[in-house]
């Protein structure tokens, strides 16, 4: 693959931004098989909807996927997205087409909440990445992030380090 240096003008303003840019580039790829729009708990700072954004590039059957995530710790989204911006680039002007045999998954805005308000939780102050938990076996007790939940999602700075430094 050879193109042209990434350019600074894929890195979106907002979450919002993002997600227009996002629409645009995956509907100038030839070779995109199916979309999906999975909404979002909350809304973003100037009220707009939240979303991921799922694309499925290549055969439906193909057997090996590469797979692309954005902002699974939101506010890691404007470089993410950038990268895959630019990397649709690439596939809308066939700079880089595929193997026959790989299929490419994009997941812009894993975390749609913490890339719009510039935090790394999602809007239930859940990390996606070190919050999992097997609903299989039994909860763990965790009295103290019970305690500072709500301080987690606070927009206000002040309030949340005001909460941190209470408990």
């Amino acid at each position: 693959m050879s193109h042209a240096m990434m350019s600074s003008e894929v890195f979106p303003a907002t979450y919002a931004d993002a997600a227009t840019r996002w629409r645009e580039a995956i509907a100038k790829v030839p070779m995109v098989t199916d979309t999906a729009c999975f909404p979002c708990a909350g809304e973003g700072p100037t009220g707009e909807t939240l979303e991921t954004q799922v694309a499925w590039i290549g055969s439906e059957n193909a057997p090996k996927v590469l797979v692309l995530i954005a902002a699974t710790h939101g506010i890691e989204g404007f470089a993410g997205s950038a990268v895959m911006l630019d990397f649709l680039r690439t596939l809308a002007d066939l700079s880089y087409v595929p193997d026959a045999g790989t299929a490419i998954l994009c997941i812009h805005a894993l975390n749609p909440w913490g890339y719009a308000w510039f935090r790394r939780c999602a809007a239930q102050g859940i990390d996606l990445n070190r919050n999992f938990v097997d609903f299989t076996a039994a909860l763990p007790e965790n009295s103290g992030y019970q305690s500072l939940a709500s301080a987690l999602v606070a927009p206000d700075s002040r309030a949340r380090q005001t909460a941190f430094d209470a408990y």
